[in-house]
């Protein structure tokens, strides 16, 4: 076993429909190392969020293995899994379903550290940090999730996942809705926490621009398959794929 901080070995997921059963993911091996960024990209429906998912343990595939630190993580008890989520944080494409509506973004983003014990005193200065860098004014804290805009609670998901201080965050499309300042602001802190923490990523994104600025290597996947791997600058400038060829295309 190589020494990755993630791997996922032959990975495939069925799911049942109308027809029966359909293939999302066909044996999707990827390795991850610390304080790397692997960018995931492809068209809607090939099988991104999907794989993102079954790497943070919130669905578990049909064949294959997935380890963490050369350790086997594919079958987890429920009491298992809750360990992985302190190493393994994932920000999610539509945030706004992830919170609570019952509760203010303060408490929602409060919960897993409470969880780990920690008092309002700790909880309340390092939040309170978070939401700085990530641009958010810590009054916004009081406010329930369908009080604020869509990228106030994408990156209220985000200070959320990093309290935790994971060793590996998920980022599925977490800058869809952010203006081009406000994106400007968090790609900046994230440049940071991979440099500083040599915190590894995740990173589920359809800007190509925003992937060759961020992204150490990126995955080309359709319809469930990984069709090209590599280097990013080498997979943007010398794509061998038609369709990865189409996606450069369309992007630059």
């Amino acid at each position: 076993m190589t020494d990755y901080i993630l791997q996922t070995e032959h990975i495939y997921k069925y799911f049942s429909g109308k027809r029966g059963k359909f293939s999302a993911l066909e044996d999707i091996n990827i390795a991850l190392s610390k304080g790397e960024c692997l960018g995931i990209v492809g068209e809607s429906g090939s099988g991104k969020s999907t794989l993102a998912r079954i790497v943070c343990c919130l669905e578990e595939p049909s064949e294959g293995k997935l380890f963490l630190e050369n350790n086997d993580i594919t079958n987890l008890t429920a009491k298992e899994q809750r360990k992985i989520y302190q190493k393994i944080q994932m920000v999610f494409q539509n945030p706004t379903d992830s919170f609570d509506p019952r509760c203010t973004l303060h408490a929602g983003i409060s919960e897993g550290l409470k969880n780990l014990g920690r008092t309002q005193k700790e909880i309340l200065p390092k939040i309170e940090a978070l939401m700085d860098k990530c641009g958010l004014p810590a009054e916004l804290g009081k406010r329930y999730p369908y009080e604020v805009s869509g990228g106030q609670c994408q990156r209220a998901a985000l200070v959320r996942a990093l309290a935790m201080e994971p060793e590996i965050l998920v980022c599925d499309e977490i800058t869809s809705n952010l203006d081009v300042s406000v994106q400007k602001q968090l790609m900046e802190f994230l440049q940071e926490l991979k440099k500083t923490d040599k915190m590894s990523f995740l990173f589920i994104c359809h800007d190509l621009a925003l992937v060759q600025q961020f992204c150490d290597r990126v995955v080309i996947m359709q319809k469930g398959k990984i069709v090209e791997a590599g280097a990013t600058e080498k997979i943007i400038s010398m794509p061998e794929t038609e369709y990865t060829k189409l996606l450069m295309d369309a992007a630059f």
